[in-house]
């Protein structure tokens, strides 16, 4: 199955030297069934994950059957550039979308190069967000 991701970043100030920077802070993952949607975050950014929940519960209390298509797209582009950023929309092959979020979210806590994502391989042609 198809699975389309991304990585959610936060802008923080370095406390020495004063420079912004983007850390990632944690993976959206939709697969194809009707409300599959994997949204996990570092532990300390609880916050944001309660955000994303309270997003994504308004669909159900509308009293939609599924989740919209463009879910993932939606909520990139309402993140603003001072508080955080996302990475591009990556389409993988897995098995479920808490595969994938689970995979990401680890390589983020351990501090692995994020450059060598996607993971395991991208095989989407969704461009660049």
């Amino acid at each position: 199955m198809r699975v389309r991701y991304f990585i959610e970043y936060a802008l923080e100030q370095d406390g020495t030297d004063g420079h912004h920077y983007y850390h990632p802070i944690g993976v959206w993952a939709r697969g194809a069934g009707a409300w599959e949607l994997t949204i996990l975050y570092l532990p300390e950014e609880e916050m944001r994950w309660f955000d994303a929940q309270l997003s994504v519960c308004a669909f159900m209390e509308r009293g939609d059957d599924h989740l919209p298509d463009d879910l993932l797209e939606g909520w990139i582009s309402h993140v603003s550039l001072y508080d955080g950023d996302c990475s591009r929309i990556y389409t993988v092959e897995a098995q479920n979308s808490e595969e994938i979020a689970r995979q990401v979210l680890a390589m983020i806590d351990a501090g692995k190069g994020l450059r060598d994502l996607p993971y395991p391989q991208d095989i989407g042609q969704d461009s660049p967000v």
